[in-house]
């Protein structure tokens, strides 16, 4: 069809009208029944699934073994060395475990340690420095951790100071000492974790949520929804990892608060996934992932299931902490617990280090050394400082050491000023003088 005017003006248009008959256009149907609810009902079924998986996986695979019934343990369970035994108690790494394992070193005879001090600007903010003599050279005797700490420590001197300044030796060690604690007992603290049944639900969630995305983008055809998913899901995989690894070191009852703040957050990913429109595909598979991923947090949680023999040991060092924490008026309650000597208080002092209870312990000790008939001041062989504090001394070099070693092991940030020079030197044999105090 062709148009023409004539005498038109500048600026002036030609309007044109068509009119046909009701029928010719024919609009598009609305939404199905399938296509406004399908993927609604079949993600309920998916999930209900789900959970019948996770129910009956639980049962056979997840319910703990009784805990043995703890009773005080007056000597150190399995013949333990005190970083192991933290590292059993805790299922992870903490400095103190390398300070413990230095002052077993030092009790044994292996090394001394020498506090000092160095002066801040105009003699203020003065820091705490920790000289580590070396004495004589590892054996077999030790256990394995100690054995390559003094291998690490001792490398070129017999003689380390820890000053708190970041130094790239330190942090080997520190990864060193480690890596090695990992290496004698990860696999015993993982058996039972069923990770592989965590697995399958994750596959499942997958596909089940990528077939939904791509059934709402052909229903209703817009790429930032589209965008909008694979972002939903990249979070949602990150934050369960991040989630999962946390709750492995906190109590269950941390994993309450987890429903409620899904249902809130979900709420917000459907009303964004609708965008007003009639459908509501894309919010469903937000909703799907979301709360997939949320209930597999708690079942990661509850599917572990802890072998005896792991339950056995952790029931020996909850007891034998039961004893060394326990106040003076509640070993009174114990039959028969070994009298406190300076012997038995520095050769437990590493262990009441990694499990906590180093103030306690150095109270009974204090208590001890108040009562000693002829009144002398005892004195450490293996420790050199500037503290007379019995009750604290155990607790203190603890705090302090660990702190130095927490320093010098980690990297400052890059718009820091400073040097890694610091932190570790060497010298001679370097002696440190008497007992101490």
């Amino acid at each position: 069809m062709e148009w023409s005017a004539t005498n038109l003006a500048p600026n002036e248009g030609l309007t044109i009208a068509a009119g046909f008959q009701k029928g010719i256009m024919i609009p598009p149907p609305p939404p199905t029944f399938l296509e406004k609810f399908g993927i609604l009902m079949g993600g309920m079924i998916i999930f209900l699934g789900l959970i019948f998986y996770y129910f009956s996986t639980w049962r056979k695979y997840g319910v703990d073994p009784q805990k043995p019934t703890v009773y005080p343990q007056f000597n150190v369970p399995e013949n333990l060395s005190p970083a192991s035994m933290g590292y059993l108690e805790t299922e992870s790494f903490k400095n103190k475990f390398l300070t413990a394992s230095i002052v077993n070193l030092a009790v044994k005879g292996y090394l001394k340690i020498i506090e000092g001090e160095d002066s801040g600007i105009l003699g203020l903010f003065n820091t705490k420095t920790f000289t580590l003599n070396k004495l004589k050279d590892p054996d077999q005797a030790l256990p394995k951790e100690e054995i390559n700490l003094m291998n690490t420590l001792f490398t070129e001197n017999e003689t380390i100071k820890f000053d708190g300044k970041y130094n790239s030796k330190i942090e080997n060690v520190v990864n060193s000492f480690k890596g090695t604690l990992a290496f004698q007992h990860d696999k015993f603290l993982n058996e039972g974790n069923n990770f592989t049944k965590v697995v399958i639900p994750i596959l499942v969630m997958t596909v089940v949520y990528v077939l939904g995305l791509i059934i709402s983008y052909k229903i209703d055809p817009e790429p930032e929804k589209m965008i909008g998913g694979i972002a939903v899901y990249v979070i949602s995989l990150v934050i369960f990892f991040v989630v999962s690894f946390l709750t492995n070191r906190v109590s269950w009852k941390f994993l309450i608060p987890a429903p409620i703040i899904t249902v809130i957050g979900i709420f917000g990913f459907i009303k964004a996934g609708n965008n007003g429109s009639e459908l509501i595909n894309f919010g469903v598979c937000y909703f799907f992932i979301i709360l997939g991923f949320t209930s597999l947090v708690i079942y990661q949680y509850v599917i572990k299931r802890p072998s005896e023999e792991k339950l056995r040991q952790k029931s020996l060092i909850e007891g034998f902490k039961m004893y060394m924490g326990a106040a003076e008026n509640e070993q009174l309650k114990f039959h028969n617990p070994p009298q406190m000597t300076p012997q038995v208080f520095e050769t437990l002092l590493p262990f009441a280090m990694v499990l906590g209870v180093d103030d306690i312990w150095g109270e009974k000790f204090d208590t001890m050394v108040k009562n000693m008939a002829n009144g002398t001041e005892y004195v450490h062989a293996w420790y050199v400082g500037s503290s007379i504090n019995h009750l604290s001394f155990g607790n203190t070099l603890n705090s302090s050491l660990t702190n130095s070693i927490r320093s010098a092991s980690t990297q400052p940030s890059s718009s820091s000023s400073g040097s890694g020079g610091g932190g570790f030197s060497g010298g001679g044999g370097g002696g440190g003088g008497g007992g101490g105090w």
